[in-house]
Formats: C-alpha cells, structure tokens, sequence
C-alpha cells in the first residue's frame, strides 16, 4: 500500500470510529433515557438490563451489564431492516461492529433524528399513550361482550 493510501485509509478509519462512537453514544443515550426496559436481572457481580425504543422509523435495541466486566449491544433496526449493531464492554474504543450498513439513506435519516429528538420522544409517547387507551378500550369492550353473553345466557335470551 503506498503513503497517499495508508494515508486515506487512516482518514477513513478515524472518521468511522467518530460515526461509531456518536451513534452508539446516541442510542445508549436515549435508550436509557426514554426506552422501555423489557429484561431486568440482578446477579452477583453484575446486573443486566434490556430496553427497547421506537422513534419514528427507527427501533432500538440495548442490552446491558452482561457480564462484571460491562458487555453491552446496541441494535439499531431501520424501517425494519438492521442497519448498525455494536458490542462493547465500557468505552467504543474497543468496540466490536456487527453491522454497519453503507447505505445513506438510514444514516441521512438518522441524523435528522439525532437534531429532532425530543420531537420524536414526544410524538412516539402520544402514540404509545394512543396506544394504550385503545388497548384498554378494546379489553372493556372484550369484557362488556363477555358480561353480557354470560348474561344473557343466563336469562335465557341465547
């Protein structure tokens, strides 16, 4: 390899640990923040947690405390498809990539997430909060059918 390439590779090499270590530094960010923690468990040395958090076409996956000696994994999913995935012990620097898809169009998109955070965080509860009330709607109206099948039965109506 002759020094202009070794040179553009260093350059190449540095910038993707900064893309790396930004995105992962996001999502542990606001995974722990504002996801939902889906796995918890207390072990001697360690404790281990799973959060999960969708924002806009975005999912997020961590897994944390593994081990005593950290081990974490971020997955990021993209309209579906996984688009970055990292395990590290306490820093990036020694991170290990498991994927990291080229394509602009998630890292375009996810940029504009990372500028309109709180926005997303806002819209994703009002809809997680929609999702909810209908949850419950729909378990009362289950509830109601019951009640008055059994009811109705017993009255001699069916």
């Amino acid at each position: 390899m002759t020094e202009p390439e070794l040179r553009e590779l260093e350059k190449k090499v540095n910038e993707r640990k900064k893309l790396v270590e930004r995105i992962a530094a996001y999502a542990e960010k606001v995974l722990l923040k504002n996801g939902m923690q889906t796995y918890y468990a207390e072990h001697p040395n360690n404790t281990h947690t799973k959060y999960e958090l969708t924002l806009g076409n975005f999912f997020f996956h961590g897994s944390f405390g593994q081990t005593s000696m950290g081990g974490n994994n971020i997955n990021i999913s993209y309209k579906s498809t996984r688009v970055f995935s990292i395990y590290y012990q306490v820093r990036f620097d020694e991170c290990r990539i498991d994927a990291f898809v080229e394509q602009a169009s998630w890292q375009k998109a996810f940029a504009q997430l990372m500028g309109n955070t709180e926005a997303a965080i806002e819209r994703a509860n009002k809809q997680r909060k929609a999702g909810t009330r209908k949850a419950s709607q729909e378990k009362r109206n289950k509830q109601k059918r019951e009640y008055l099948l059994k009811e109705a039965k017993r009255l001699g109506l069916s």
